[in-house]
């Protein structure tokens, strides 16, 4: 059976994808509109699942509710500040040099001061408790500067493969290294037809 669910309207201050995420990968439900989302359940009472899975959802929206706020209050500043300590690749340095290099391919292209912020502050939610717990959210949201603003996207246009098309199973290890992890080619050989 379907059934409706509704979470409490405090927690449509977090940006949507965190939500969406929180629905569709954690608990298999699908976000309807605002505060409302849909469940598949087996049976039961109706009135005793529904508020049930609603408990589920929002103690989850709750983690990622107090994540969110630490991000808000230690600012984007702050968390650009933390990239050096994070590796971006294996060889090519933290994600605080992928800035540096971005800033640096910013000035050579001519773009601006504007350009040249954006590109310091392109990966900051990197940093971010949120991201951490919802890698999803990568890319989407950051902590603002300001404590009035809610949420706003990351300089970053990377579009990301996920709303496309799905990655197939290992697809992530292939990436890093394709020769460590393909197995070498062999002849083939066909085997001799069985003697009657």
């Amino acid at each position: 059976m379907v059934l409706e669910g509704r979470f409490d309207e405090r927690f449509l201050q977090l940006p949507e994808r965190v939500i969406v995420t929180t629905m569709q990968s954690h608990q298999r439900y699908f976000p309807i509109e605002g505060n409302r989302f849909a469940l598949v359940a087996n049976g039961g009472d109706p009135d005793v699942v529904a508020p049930g899975h609603t408990q589920v959802l929002e103690a989850r929206l709750e983690d990622a509710s107090f994540t969110f706020e630490r991000d808000v209050a230690a600012g984007i500043d702050a968390l650009a500040d933390r990239l050096a300590a994070i590796t971006f690749f294996a060889g090519a340095g933290s994600f605080a040099e992928k800035a540096e290099r971005v800033g640096k391919l910013v000035e050579r292209l001519g773009g601006g001061d504007a350009s040249f912020e954006a590109a310091r502050l392109a990966k900051a939610d990197q940093a971010s408790e949120l991201v951490r717990g919802i890698p999803r959210a990568r890319g989407v949201t950051s902590a603002p500067s300001t404590p009035d603003s809610r949420a706003i996207p990351t300089p970053s246009r990377r579009r990301s493969r996920s709303s496309t098309s799905p990655r197939p199973p290992g697809a992530r290890f292939l990436r890093a290294s394709p020769a460590k992890y393909s197995r070498p080619r062999t002849s083939w050989t066909p085997c001799a037809s069985p003697s009657s």
